[in-house]
């Protein structure tokens, strides 16, 4: 992996890295980063080599945005900061409406972001997650439990299959990234990452932060959970967002930490494929 270019964006002060949160999009050649910091929410778009077209802010009086939740709704596509304000990623305005206008659900309102419930359905059985930390694998035909797990860390992942192995991720309390053998519920491999979110997958192989204070991109086979590539970050790593770009480069994001809580965002493309 080769760095391709990165870009620092405003400084905020804050001694909390939650109150900055985002997403990107990808579509036309173009890059946006949505993203809110201090009761604000911002927009900066690039092309492909990292240069800046536009830059927008944007105010939302009541609170800070909490669901970051994307809808697809007539072949378009909106980021839902909370259940009443979105943005329209094709023409860059906020609208006020409600996320059930959309084909949303409240359900969508009763989790932080991304906190995923289940169950989730396979050709022949199905998962169950009924508590914070506890997977039941049932046979679809009967309901028969076929194995039980209690693991670390909340899920903040859909569950997929990859062979014969369901792949997810969790975050806080020791989170990480974890490959569950289907038929046993044997975990065939767990990497501690302090937590994941985000991550990309192509074929067998999938990308992924390891959080800290200097943080790494990971790459890894996902048939045998074995490192193939590492990619230092060496700056403050959260859980932020990871968005794959025509299967070429990977979008990442970390702060430079300075003095006094003053923080900096910096966005990277990294080249995946040097």
């Amino acid at each position: 992996m080769k760095l391709k270019w990165d870009y620092e964006l405003p400084e905020f002060k804050s001694d909390r890295h939650s109150d900055y949160d985002g997403n990107f999009f990808y579509s036309k050649g173009m890059i946006i980063f949505v993203y809110s910091v201090c009761k604000k929410i911002c927009l900066i778009k690039f092309d492909e080599n990292g240069n800046q077209i536009l830059y927008r802010e944007y105010e939302i009086p009541h609170h800070t945005p909490s669901l970051w939740q994307t809808v697809f709704y007539n072949k378009k596509t909106y980021l839902f900061f909370d259940d009443n304000v979105c943005l329209d990623t094709e023409t860059l305005e906020i609208l006020n409406c409600k996320i059930s206008t959309f084909g949303g659900t409240e359900d969508w309102l009763k989790e932080a972001r991304f906190l995923e419930e289940g169950p989730f359905d396979f050709n022949d059985f199905y998962i169950e997650h009924p508590t914070s930390f506890t997977y039941l694998c049932k046979n679809k035909s009967t309901n028969d439990l076929i194995w039980k797990l209690k693991l670390k860390g909340y899920l903040y992942s859909k569950i997929f299959k990859n062979n014969n192995d369901l792949i997810f991720c969790t975050a806080e309390h020791g989170g990480g990234v974890y490959a569950v053998n289907e038929h046993s519920g044997e975990i065939r491999y767990y990497i501690d990452t302090k937590g994941t979110q985000y991550y990309v997958k192509i074929n067998n192989e999938m990308f992924f932060y390891h959080l800290g204070e200097k943080g790494i991109l990971s790459k890894i086979n996902l048939l045998t959970g074995q490192t193939i590539e590492e990619f230092p970050l060496n700056q403050v790593t959260l859980d932020s967002p990871l968005q794959l770009l025509d299967n070429k480069w990977l979008l990442t994001l970390t702060f430079k930490r300075k003095r006094d809580n003053i923080n900096i965002p910096v966005i990277r493309c990294i080249d995946i494929n040097s």
